[in-house]
Formats: C-alpha cells, sequence, structure tokens
C-alpha cells in the first residue's frame, strides 16, 4: 500500500499538478504560471469574458499566448513571500536592454547590473521624488534593489 501511495504522488508530481513555490497543491483555477527569479505571474480565467478559456497545446506558451493575455485575469506576486501585488504597483518595463538595477548608498543611487532582458515587469513597493522606484525584494536578497521610474510606465 506504501508503494502505491508513493508512486501515485511521484507521478502527481512529476506530471506538474505541483505547480511551484507560490501554488497550493492542485491549483485548478490557475491557467498560466510564469516564474521568474523576481515575481510569478498567474493567469486566470476571466469568467466575464467569452474569450477567456483553457489554452491548449503551444498556444499556451510564449507569442502566441502573449497575444491571448488581454483575455485573462493576470495577478503577479511578490516571488520572495508569495504575495499579491496590486495592479498599482505593477509597472512595465519600457526598454529592458537598456535598464540597470540600482543600489542606495549614502542617499546616492550606483549602478549595479543590469536587468534581465527578458523581465517584462517590475513589481514596485514605493516611488520617490528623486526619480528612483523601490521594488519589492527577492528571495534571498540581502538589499533594497532601485530602478530609474523614466524605465517604468505603469500596467493597465
Amino acid at each position: 500500500m506504501k508503494n502505491i501511495l508513493f508512486i501515485t504522488f511521484l507521478v502527481l508530481s512529476i506530471s506538474g499538478c505541483y505547480t511551484g513555490k507560490c501554488d497550493g497543491f492542485f491549483d485548478n483555477q490557475i491557467l498560466s504560471i510564469s516564474y521568474t527569479p523576481y515575481y510569478t505571474e498567474k493567469w486566470y480565467i476571466d469568467p466575464n469574458n467569452p474569450n477567456s478559456k483553457m489554452l491548449y497545446g503551444t498556444e499556451g506558451y510564449g507569442a502566441s499566448a502573449k497575444k491571448n493575455k488581454h483575455n485573462y485575469i493576470v495577478k503577479y506576486f511578490n516571488y520572495k513571500d508569495c504575495q499579491e501585488v496590486p495592479n498599482e504597483k505593477v509597472y512595465k518595463i519600457i526598454q529592458p536592454e537598456n535598464v540597470f538595477w540600482y543600489i542606495k548608498e549614502n542617499d546616492k543611487y550606483i549602478k549595479k547590473f543590469k536587468i534581465w532582458e527578458e523581465l517584462e515587469v517590475a513589481l514596485i513597493q514605493e516611488c520617490y521624488n528623486d526619480g528612483f522606484c523601490k521594488t519589492y525584494r527577492t528571495e534571498g536578497a540581502k538589499q533594497d534593489y532601485f530602478l530609474n521610474k523614466k524605465d517604468l510606465t505603469l500596467v493597465k
């Protein structure tokens, strides 16, 4: 009996029923999940939109999926502690290939490193009058990171 339970659990885990760090086991309300080291993006079926339905095969990945993204309820979660981030704190990165993370030392912003080009949005805790915005902390981060507000636009 133990072997049967173990094999069943193993098969379900490998088959993708366990969806990840920020999800419960068998979370069947989530249509699509995108993980980055900075945030988790989840798509939910919108009951008020007739075009919001399950995506099968390759239509659920890459450029095909992005064409249909507007049909779904999209929510963002901070990767560190899996807390949902309100839409007014989700910003689109305008040109990711030219954007850098900054750290703050003695009230001065220091360019640290270029952001990952595939990163589409940034989760912002707070923007300041000096033109920089503090991001949510990532897992294992020992300091706060900042982005220049001119590189961001609010996601609608």
